[in-house]
């Protein structure tokens, strides 16, 4: 007759990269290879521990049913299977979760305050309670000096909300000020003309310097 087996462990080939961090917690259990289940005399198996779907030849993960954590993407849930005579399955992949969890990200260009941020961001995540994950990215007014914690509660009405703040960059226009008279003028124009420096560490140090000649605390750049 047809052999199913259903069991918890680690098809070796899914434990790589993200897939081995997030859906096995940095561990295999009970590791196996595919070919091993027809070599067991299987025609499929069922399987636990790989949080990500997978509909494999001769196995199946259907993934975790509610999400548990940010960055787990794909179809996941219960799955409807039909065995055929021969052990062939076909499988329908049906959403049973009650928890929204999303990840967004937001161009965060143009914006002149914290306010204004954290009114696109309120646009930006939409009005379904979920959690949400949103990261921030783009050229902002280099007045703004912009935190994580300022944007707290910017959208009590999700479930929850976490903001990062990614490659976010301060909209100076270095060009302008190194044809000013000035210190900050000589300081950007040397830096310009560093032929040492690639630009990725030109704009660091510009960003650096300016800031601090503005009287900033906020000198990390990102």
């Amino acid at each position: 007759g047809v052999q199913l087996a259903l069991f918890h462990g680690s098809e070796r080939s899914g434990f790589a990269g993200a897939e081995g961090r997030v859906d096995g917690g940095g561990q295999l259990h009970v590791p196996f290879a595919a070919e091993d289940i027809g070599r067991a005399g299987l025609h499929h198996a069922f399987l636990g521990h790989y949080h990500r779907s997978k509909a494999a030849e001769c196995h199946t993960y259907p993934g975790n049913p509610d999400p548990l954590a940010f960055g787990e993407d794909g179809d996941r849930g219960a799955v409807v299977v039909e065995v055929s005579a021969d052990g062939v399955v076909e499988r329908e992949w049906r959403r049973v979760s009650e928890t929204r969890v999303r990840d967004l990200t937001m161009d965060v260009t143009g914006c002149g305050s914290v306010d204004e941020v954290r009114r696109r961001l309120g646009e930006a995540v939409g009005t379904e309670p979920a959690f949400v994950r949103v990261t921030l990215q783009g050229e902002l007014h280099q007045d703004v000096d912009l935190h994580e914690r300022d944007l707290a509660g910017a959208a009590p009405w999700l479930h929850g909300l976490l903001v990062r703040i990614g490659d976010v960059r301060p909209a100076y226009d270095f060009a302008s000020i190194a044809r000013e008279a000035t210190v900050r003028g000589k300081f950007v124009q040397d830096v310009l003309e560093a032929a040492a420096l690639s630009e990725t560490e030109k704009r660091r140090v510009l960003v650096t310097g300016l800031r601090a000649l503005e009287g900033r605390r906020d000198l990390e750049v990102r």
